[in-house]
């Protein structure tokens, strides 16, 4: 995977944007796409999570199906790791573009 094209990077963050916490120092990359994960779950918005996932990674959404879950959730959490996510919120933030 490749990480995402600007214009591509601005579209993830329109799926995901609102369910991005806020940065905090402390936490690490895993620690931050966790949060997104709980609130993606909390939301019941398991269609921005397709979206995000078939997105980055150019998958349809018969391919995903056939995934098992743990390998949709790898997907996830390797594609907002690459694309460098916790970066892409402070580049929005500095630059006023907000989601959605």
């Amino acid at each position: 995977m490749n990480p995402l094209t600007l214009d591509k990077a601005f579209q993830l963050y329109d799926i995901i944007g609102k369910y991005l916490p806020e940065i905090n120092e402390e936490d690490d990359a895993l620690e931050f796409i966790g949060t997104i994960l709980d609130n993606l779950d909390e939301s019941n918005q398991r269609q921005n999570y397709v979206d995000a996932i078939m997105l980055m990674f150019e998958v349809t959404l018969e391919e995903l199906q056939k995934m098992p879950s743990e390998e949709r959730i790898n997907l996830f959490i390797s594609g907002l790791s690459e694309n460098k996510i916790i970066e892409l919120k402070s580049f929005c933030n500095l630059v006023g573009y907000s989601y959605g």
